[in-house]
């Protein structure tokens, strides 16, 4: 697998769309419940919201062959994983490992090229 070498950018319609349903439960919670529970519920999506910015993100990821990648978060090492599944849902392609069963990468279109994202998509028909 020739140029399977894909560097990660920072994804805006990741946040956009996290902003959005946060927005959106929240709105469907002040209307359905007491507004102190509202609150209660706030300060919950706010912290999970934030436990998911300090979870590792994925920066870099290699094919070595048509399982095996290479792929780096930003505050690790180098891990070598064998890739198992490729799910393709149109605006984002997931990535699961078999080391990290309870694990999955995310990768948004806007965080490659659009020749990246097309070999991406090639790779998520393949598997």
């Amino acid at each position: 697998m020739a140029n399977t070498a894909y560097y990660l950018k920072r994804s805006r319609m990741a946040i956009v769309f996290q902003i959005g349903l946060l927005l959106l439960i929240q709105y469907l919670v002040s209307v359905l419940l007491p507004a102190w529970l509202a609150v209660v519920i706030l300060i919950i999506l706010l912290f999970s919201w934030w436990m998911q910015f300090k979870r590792s993100t994925l920066h870099y990821f290699q094919a070595f062959s048509t399982d095996e990648w290479s792929i780096q978060s930003i505050d690790q090492a180098v891990k070598h994983m064998r890739l198992t599944r490729v799910v393709d849902h149109h605006f984002y392609i997931v990535l699961y490992f078999q080391q990290q069963s309870s694990c999955s990468y995310v990768i948004w279109y806007d965080q490659l090229t659009l020749v990246e994202w097309k070999k991406l998509k090639l790779l998520a028909k393949m598997f």
